[in-house]
This record gives structure tokens, C-alpha cells and sequence, in this order.
């Protein structure tokens, strides 16, 4: 079972994935778990400065991002809020 619901539309065609299609979003588990990481030693240091995701056109920067990276992100800040 999944953590987070699942979309209406499970492939989004041509369009990046999105927040709400996290449920759907699979395959790039060791690259979100890399970029969470990042951000995680980045904020506990509090260093200054951005993390820069860089690749070419197409490969699915803005779906890694937004379907993986932040529901990720957000599912981990209420799980240690609780």
C-alpha cells in the first residue's frame, strides 16, 4: 500500500508528474533518496547556497522533483512531527 493517494490519471502522457501523482511515481527511488539526503546534511549543517539538479531536457528533472522529491520531503516532516 502506498503512502500517498493515488491520482486520476496514472501516466500523465508528456506532461512531468506532479505532487499528486506520487502514488504512480517509481523507478527513481535511489536518485530521490540521494537528493533527500542532500537537503537533509545541507539543512542540519545550515549551509547557505542552493542544490542544483542539472540534466538534459526531457529526462525528468521537474517529475523527480515534484513527484518524488517533495511529497517525500513533506511525508518525512509530518512523520517527525508526530
Amino acid at each position: 500500500m502506498s503512502d500517498f493517494p493515488l491520482p486520476e490519471r496514472p501516466f500523465p502522457g508528456l506532461e512531468a508528474f506532479r505532487e499528486a501523482d506520487a502514488a504512480v511515481f517509481f523507478g527513481r527511488e535511489r536518485d530521490i533518496e540521494r537528493v533527500v539526503d542532500l537537503l537533509n546534511r545541507a539543512r542540519r549543517k545550515d549551509a547557505k547556497g542552493f542544490v542544483l539538479l542539472l540534466g538534459t531536457s526531457g529526462c525528468g528533472k521537474s517529475s523527480l522533483l515534484q513527484a518524488g522529491v517533495i511529497p517525500r520531503l513533506k511525508l518525512s516532516g509530518e512523520r517527525a512531527a508526530a
